[in-house]
């Protein structure tokens, strides 16, 4: 094997090793890309403010008091 073989060769697996390298590469930016992506989405859902509307079929409890928006009890059950 004369040295221009070997060469050849050697880019030969160079050039494999360096496709191989560059796709693993890109499967790990798309993959943190991802990650980055789930956590902002995260991030915004746990940030939304919540409704404070709501609706419930049943309420069970040992004391209820309405308050207007002055903080005055409007009506009271015990």
């Amino acid at each position: 094997m004369t040295t221009a073989e070997r060469f050849d060769a050697l880019d030969t697996k160079v050039s494999k090793l360096t496709e191989s390298l560059e796709t693993s590469v890109r499967r790990q930016r798309i993959t943190i890309a991802a990650l980055v992506l789930v956590a902002v989405a995260a991030a915004v859902m746990a940030a939304a403010p919540q409704s404070r509307d709501a609706e419930f079929n049943t309420v069970t409890a040992r004391q209820l008091v309405i308050v207007n928006d002055a903080g005055v009890p409007q009506v009271g059950w015990s």
